[in-house]
């Protein structure tokens, strides 16, 4: 292989990693507008107050009674699990794990999410495949973009020690990120079934139990699709997760700056 085509994949590398960085970019760019008025949606919901006044924990709690959940817990969400995951149940520990404002908000929001929670659950029970392949593949994919940055930047670090420049690892690193990256995208966009189903049993079990009414169930429906359109924006802002964990470490440290 002479100079000059060693030089020409050298450039087409270059080149491929610069529009994938530019392509990632603008993806990231609008998830974020698209992030900011699903926030502002959310804000309206979590201040919508049911007619019930269930809070989160209850309305859980009933939830699981109803649907014959026995052993299934609702906890408090830690804050390093709560910055990863959110509100999430965990399979293993048999454990709906809510942020507080979810678990003492008696609002559309706050029931909404619990229910679709609890439906995960008995989904699990139900033995449901796509839940169970669901949970594996946002695993890995979720992973591996949350370790993008560190990863990179471990990239960066050998190549200017090894070569003195952003040279092959850089480049290799930032080409798999943009394969992964929309494979993943795609593939948990096939299970979007999952999500369209515990919507649809959060609703049911939520009216069932007349935890809300058939108006407040309409509002439950569309915090749902709120949540499911959340999910993929978090994945697709999952690279910058680094970034987000400083800055979240550095609020936390100052919060317990004030209380001291």
């Amino acid at each position: 292989m002479d100079n000059s085509t060693i030089l020409e994949i050298v450039l087409l590398s270059v080149y491929g990693v610069i529009i994938s960085a530019i392509v990632i970019g603008g993806i990231i760019f609008i998830s974020l507008i698209i992030k900011w008025v699903l926030l502002s949606k959310n804000s309206k919901l979590s201040k919508t107050p049911i007619n019930s006044g269930v809070d989160g924990l209850n309305a859980g709690q009933t939830l699981l009674a109803n649907e014959n959940l026995e052993g299934v817990e609702i906890k408090k969400v830690g804050w390093f699990k709560g910055l990863i995951f959110g509100n999430f149940y965990s399979k293993n520990k048999k454990t709906i794990f809510l942020k507080e404002k979810c678990l003492n908000n008696s609002s559309v929001l706050s029931v909404a999410t619990v229910g679709k929670k609890v439906a995960n659950a008995a989904m699990f029970k139900e033995n449901n495949k796509p839940i169970k392949i669901n949970l594996v593949v946002e695993k890995i994919f979720f992973g591996l973009q949350m370790l993008f940055i560190p990863l990179l930047a471990v990239g960066a670090i050998i190549d200017v020690i090894l070569y003195g420049n952003f040279s092959w690892l850089t480049m290799y690193i930032a080409a798999a990120e943009f394969v992964f990256y929309s494979l993943g995208f795609i593939v948990l966009l096939c299970f979007s079934c999952v999500h369209t189903k515990s919507s649809k049993k959060s609703k049911e079990m939520l009216l069932q139990s007349q935890i809300v009414d058939e108006n407040e169930s309409n509002l439950v429906k569309k915090a749902c699709k709120i949540e499911t359109v959340n999910y993929f924006i978090n994945y697709l802002l999952a690279p910058l997760f680094a970034i987000k964990f400083v800055f979240a470490f550095i609020g936390l440290l100052f919060k317990k700056k004030n209380k001291n």
